[in-house]
């Protein structure tokens, strides 16, 4: 339509446009004007006082100033794609269909989704208009949530998941909302990995597993422990074509699954006991490339049926998790994997010791190498760490290479003997690899360690302990004058101390040095040569000359974050 002086409406609209971009500068700088004018005039502390109409203005002038500030903000000066990976790697969001990724991280990805949104209004419409961030879905809440939760996933592959609940109300929840059912069986289409720790949970999961999700990856699920203290055995529905991660707590898959040859992670763990049909199970699983047992009991007793070996060939990472001997000893005999692959095998209890089980332990970490001398880079660790409830305080961990092998040591005096014999025995199946013994909080009540005095122990590594004295004691001396002259020391082999966040007697350190010198040279055996000072508070005598000193007794000092006070 024609307007008066003959211009269109359309010709109109883009002359005002332009008025608008032109005065938009100076509009923006007199509202930041009034803005700061207002802050004068009404602080914080007297915007209570304010009328209804102050406080509008306010307001309304704080929302303009805060978006011409996001305006000017550095992340409207990057790229969107750019925003993404940043996002992406803060949220997680290339692991949260992974089997290996902790569970609660996958809620922890929801809350820091909230902080996020937080920040500003224009992260939060960012994150909003964002289906990507919002693939994680917690079905232990509110339908209502749920449902908004997947419109703003849209059409993005879908992680549900679902955590212990507490309480009883939790455990109501999953049977006998119907609704919940209903919303997740509509985006089945959508969902890649289903994962849950909580019992009640998996069996609502499973009424999800029947439906068939066309792109399911990954499955974990954790089920009620039989009241009869039988296995559990489920079978995977058929045409999961792409699932190849499962994690089973407390179940294990049926053997006759035909899901199996394509899994290529495998997490057993829970209660169920290990036996001839977790074999049959393994052999099936042709293309695995990790496999993890974790928290079994032991092996049955009693069965002389013959049992098959699993064969692994693609097997890339085998990681052993037990209460006692019996179940890795039968376990490892029974499954061929490549010799290469990655193996790390903890026991928690080991009894003391077993010529089958130090050959058993030592295949695994050296295979078919029995009398090759252990591999450059090895590292063999004895450590105590503070006590724990639910682990032993003393630990041994053997590592060659890409395997590793963590005994649980022993809780009381009266198995220390046992546990330096199985130390000593599998010390000699190994060729004597050099030891490296680690202590955190030691002191020198600790029973263990004076007996692996006659171990081939070439570093000891000492964090927090009580007392200086204590260190001394662990090594020879309670003080310099404390080491009778004959050559019979404990740990003769040291050749590297390293002792962090202590106190030091300067004094006693170089006299215990000197004083183990003069006795190993005796029998020209190699004396200490470095000695590393970490976070130490050094008494009376400074850094410079403590350094000085140990190089005239041939040790090369290295101090890291020490200080210097005068003592009393």
């Amino acid at each position: 339509m024609e307007s008066a002086d003959g211009g269109t409406a359309t010709s109109q609209k883009i002359t005002f446009g332009a008025l608008i971009a032109t005065l938009q500068p100076q509009a923006d700088s007199l509202l930041e004007k009034i803005y700061e004018f207002s802050l004068s005039l009404f602080p914080n502390s007297t915007l209570a006082n304010m009328s209804a109409n102050q406080i509008t203005t306010y307001e309304a002038i704080e929302v303009a100033i805060r978006r011409r500030r996001n305006g000017l903000a550095a992340i409207n000066r990057v790229t969107i794609d750019i925003i993404h990976c940043i996002f992406a790697e803060v949220l997680d969001l290339d692991r949260i269909h992974d089997a290996d990724y902790p569970l609660d991280r996958v809620e922890a990805h929801r809350k820091q989704l909230f902080r996020l949104r937080c920040v500003s209004s224009q992260w939060n419409e960012f994150i909003l208009a964002s289906p990507r961030y919002w693939s994680a879905i917690n079905i232990g809440v509110s339908s209502e949530v749920i449902i908004r939760t997947m419109e703003r996933a849209q059409h993005v592959p879908l992680c549900l998941y679902a955590l212990l609940p507490t309480g009883t109300a939790g455990r109501e929840m999953w049977r006998c909302n119907h609704l919940h059912r209903q919303t997740l069986q509509n985006q089945i289409a959508q969902v890649r990995s289903i994962r849950t720790n909580s019992p009640e949970a998996s069996q609502f999961c499973e009424t999800l597993l029947s439906r068939r999700p066309p792109i399911l990856e990954t499955l974990e699920l954790t089920w009620p422990q039989s009241r009869w203290g039988t296995e559990t055995i489920k079978q995977l529905p058929a045409g999961l074509e792409h699932l190849h991660q499962v994690k089973a707590v407390d179940w294990r898959p049926n053997e006759a699954s035909s899901q199996l040859c394509k899994l290529q992670t495998l997490v057993l763990g829970g209660s169920p006991r290990l036996g001839a049909r977790t074999i049959h199970l393994l052999a099936k699983c042709i293309n695995l490339l990790t496999l993890v047992f974790h928290e079994h009991d032991g092996w049955p007793s009693g069965s002389t049926a013959p049992v098959p070996t699993a064969t692994l060939p693609r097997l890339q990472e085998l990681t052993l998790d037990f209460k006692g001997v019996e179940s890795p000893k039968f376990l490892l005999k029974r499954l061929a994997f490549p010799p290469q692959s990655k193996g790390s095998l903890r026991i928690e209890y080991p009894s003391y010791p077993d010529a089958e089980v130090i050959d058993t332990l030592s295949n695994f970490i050296l295979p078919n190498t029995a009398a090759r001398p252990i591999p450059d880079g090895a590292v063999i660790n004895i450590h105590r760490k503070p006590d724990q409830s639910t682990w032993a305080t003393t630990r041994i961990i053997y590592s060659a290479g890409v395997r590793s092998v963590d005994l649980g040591g022993p809780t009381s005096s009266d198995q220390a003997a046992g546990f330096t014999k199985l130390i000593k025995a599998f010390q000699t199946r190994l060729n004597d690899p050099p030891l490296t013994i680690k202590l955190i909080n030691y002191q020198k009540t600790d029973f263990m360690f004076r007996r692996l005095a006659d171990v081939d122990v070439r570093k000891v590594l000492v964090k927090a302990p009580k007392d200086f004295y204590d260190v001394l004691w662990l090594i020879g001396s309670s003080h310099p004058s404390g080491i009778r002259d004959k050559p019979q020391l404990p740990f003769a082999s040291l050749q590297e101390l390293s002792i962090e966040d202590a106190r030091i007697n300067a004094k006693q350190l170089i006299g215990m040095v000197a004083t183990r010198r003069r006795l190993l040279r005796a029998i020209s055996q190699p004396c200490l040569r470095k000695i590393s000072l970490v976070n130490c508070r050094l008494i009376d005598t400074s850094l410079e000359k403590i350094t000085t000193e140990l190089a005239v007794l041939g040790v090369v000092l290295i101090g890291t974050g020490c200080t210097f006070f005068r003592g009393k």
